[in-house]
């Protein structure tokens, strides 16, 4: 009876993980597990030393299901797993993406959609990704959409105030749309000096 150890188990996780990568679909794996089982069967049958013995043949052919069957659910679990995590990153990065679209609606002239809830990563992701659009589209006027921002706290708006005084470094005007009142209520109660701020 073959035991199971703990390189065993990591290798397998490695197939499922690779087979992920590969984008290899896995009825192939299966298909081949199969091939596998009905030799290594076959074989067992044939083999002399179950020949005239029946329990040790029928204690074979059940290692060798629990082996086939732990091997199938370990590198099947690791696929999915991994496929699940390429999934999720892929669709994070879509959703930075259109969460702070540069959109140039003008010559000279970028509108940034701001949406949903802004934390520090995603602030900086945005600020980024304006900053690259007035270098890249050489505008004048930056107007910076908030209607789509939920809620603004401390960091968003500090963090909104720094993009707006980074892109009027660049040479573009920098207009902010959007403000709602709670938002404006917000940031005068948090003492933020928005005096440059035009909205």
């Amino acid at each position: 009876v073959t035991t199971i150890d703990h390189n065993d188990f990591v290798g397998r996780i490695a197939i499922g993980r690779v087979h992920a990568r590969i984008q290899l679909e896995p009825k192939w794996y299966l298909a081949a597990l199969n091939l596998v089982q009905d030799q290594l069967g076959e074989d067992a049958l044939e083999h002399e030393v179950f020949r005239n013995d029946p329990i040790a043949l029928a204690k074979a052919l059940r290692s060798l299901a629990k082996m086939i069957s732990f091997d199938m659910m370990t590198v099947l679990d690791a696929y999915a797993e991994d496929a699940l995590v390429r999934v999720v990153r892929s669709q994070e990065e879509a959703l930075r993406e259109l969460s702070a679209p540069v959109i140039e609606v003008w010559d000279d002239i970028l509108v940034i959609p701001l949406i949903g809830t802004m934390d520090t990563r995603r602030a900086q992701e945005a600020t980024e990704a304006i900053l690259a659009g007035v270098v890249e589209k050489r505008a004048r006027v930056v107007i910076i959409d908030i209607t789509g921002l939920p809620v603004m706290d401390t960091s968003t708006a500090n963090h909104l105030m720094k993009t707006v005084r980074a892109v009027e470094l660049l040479g573009a005007g920098c207009i902010v749309t959007g403000l709602r009142a709670a938002i404006a209520q917000t940031i005068v109660s948090l003492g933020i000096d928005a005096s440059s701020l035009t909205t």
